[in-house]
């Protein structure tokens, strides 16, 4: 996710980077299985070998700070993994998913907190033809915001930061 995206304008390139970072807030918290698979319909891919499902669950570590742990599960493991995932969110534990948009060169975690929020990091690499620059929300929107609202999920609030590194 570290590699950087030229900025296009019709004069130049420049090389950018740009880290994207949203948190949304959801009326009713979604079930992960339910919200990943919503994306994964849209376009949305695992991207381990084959599909595998690479996946985060924040544990405390010695010095009781939150930390994270990564696993990988074959793809057909995936109901598996989200019920494992869920199970981990009620009991208070942050949870992640990376999921790949290869079609876009576009990768990110969705990250599940406890009180209801998704977090999603991402580097945007995708121009938009109607910008000299690539915007970070109109990616979001597009890709992500918009197959949710399709598939009924309610979000009363995005918060988006990104940063051009």
């Amino acid at each position: 996710m570290g590699s950087v995206a030229p900025w296009r304008s019709r004069e130049k390139e420049w090389p950018v980077s740009l880290m994207s970072y949203a948190e949304i807030r959801f009326g009713d918290a979604p079930g992960v299985r339910a919200l990943v698979d919503c994306l994964v319909a849209a376009g949305w891919r695992f991207p381990g070998t084959g599909g595998g499902v690479c996946y985060h669950v924040w544990a405390v570590d010695r010095d009781g700070e939150p930390e994270a742990v990564a696993f990988t599960a074959e793809a057909d493991e995936w109901p598996a993994v989200a019920a494992d995932l869920s199970r981990n969110l009620a009991a208070g534990r942050k949870v992640a998913v990376y999921l790949e948009r290869p079609d876009l060169d576009l990768a990110a975690d969705f990250a599940f907190r406890p009180d209801g929020v998704v977090e999603v990091t991402h580097n945007v690499r995708p121009m938009i033809d109607e910008c000299s620059r690539a915007t970070g929300f109109t990616a979001l929107s597009r890709i992500i915001l918009c197959p949710l609202t399709r598939a009924g999920f309610h979000f009363n609030e995005v918060r988006y930061t990104d940063t051009y590194l």
